[in-house]
């Protein structure tokens, strides 16, 4: 009868040698249940350590796998966080709160899109918030730029704006030998000599109030140059005389911008910056009951998060810390929460600390 099988089972030639062979030896005689015992403990421990040998190696193969996922992961992260200056060059800035409803129109065509949160900013974009709408925009250099409601503002360069109409508060991050930021309007332009301070433009006046630092604004109506110096503000008309009068670090005309100011980062940082950061967006003066508050303030280290908490909301967290805050006029003063029954214990001692 014809072998049917198909080729890949038919016996090889060795298989056919290897048959004849065991049929020529004939039966072999039993090794015995100990010898045989012996034999199938060797062969499962050799088993055993083969497949132990197999999956260490595909562990490491894993593990190296996630390494390098890992990396891909944070190479991508750095990437997106840093390197999309390089990848992008016309990229200058990117959204770092947003508040409410924001849009922009990105440069070279007319699509408008909603602003979110991380969103890249790149030169020529217009950003525009509506009524209930702010955000803070952060250039790679570390300036900010925060727009107020119903606000438009074109982004020009790396450390230019241009404020079509509404409000921006500029925080520039001036360091020796940069150029400073600039901010033109259709009434003049406003740059900062190292400074925090606020632009309002309208259709018939340019206004300019100076949070601490230097502006020098070159505006036609103002008949040349002009330098407001911190504390101060000046209104320009398009037609009169421009207006000038002081502002205090907390005067009202500032807290819109506390509501996108940069997140403070709370894990790990010592309860004194902690307050420093409030005092800073919230322009309150900070006194500390003594020396001794001032010393454990600068011990305590807080964890957590604040998330997006404006600052004076942000002060809540107090609450857990030992520490009391409280505000008077212009002032946050830090003391010692009490223990109840012992009214004078972490009382005042010495001279306030400013």
């Amino acid at each position: 009868m014809s072998d049917t099988r198909p080729p890949a089972d038919r016996p090889s030639p060795d298989e056919e040698q290897l048959r004849r062979w065991l049929g020529e030896a004939g039966p072999r005689p039993d090794p015995g249940a100990e010898r045989t015992q012996r034999v199938h403990a060797a062969v499962q421990a050799a088993w055993r350590r083969a497949v132990d040998a197999r999956r260490r190696r595909r562990r490491r193969t894993g593990l190296a796998l996630a390494a390098a996922l890992l990396l891909a992961a944070v190479l991508g992260t750095v990437g997106v966080r840093r390197g999309w200056i390089a990848r992008s060059p016309d990229v200058v800035a990117s959204a770092e709160r947003v508040a409410g409803v924001v849009l922009r129109a990105p440069a070279g065509h007319g699509s408008v899109e909603r602003l979110a949160r991380g969103g890249a900013l790149r030169i020529g974009d217009v950003v525009e918030t509506a009524t209930d709408g702010a955000v803070a925009v952060t250039y790679e250099d570390g300036a900010t730029v925060r727009i107020a409601p119903r606000s438009r503002v074109v982004l020009e360069d790396r450390r230019s704006v241009r404020l079509e109409h509404g409000r921006a508060y500029v925080d520039s991050g001036h360091s020796p030998g940069q150029a400073g930021f600039l901010i033109s309007t259709s009434h003049g332009t406003v740059q900062d000599v190292g400074t925090r301070f606020l632009v309002s433009v309208t259709t018939d006046e340019l206004g300019v109030w100076v949070r601490d630092g230097r502006v020098r604004i070159r505006a036609p109506a103002a008949g040349g140059d002009l330098l407001v110096d911190a504390g101060r503000f000046v209104e320009i008309p398009a037609r009169g005389e421009p207006r000038h009068g002081t502002v205090g670090p907390a005067d009202p005309i500032w807290e819109w911008t506390e509501r996108v100011a940069p997140p403070f980062d709370l894990e790990g940082a010592s309860f004194e910056r902690f307050i420093l950061w409030v005092s800073r967006e919230t322009g309150l003066r900070v006194r500390w009951a003594d020396e001794d508050v001032l010393t454990r303030a600068r011990e305590t280290v807080m964890h957590g998060s604040i998330g997006e908490l404006a600052p004076r909301d942000a002060l809540k967290v107090v609450q857990t810390t030992g520490f009391a805050v409280r505000l008077e006029d212009d002032r946050l003063v830090v003391g010692r929460t009490q223990a109840p029954g012992r009214a004078r214990e972490g009382a005042p001692r010495g001279a306030p600390a400013e």
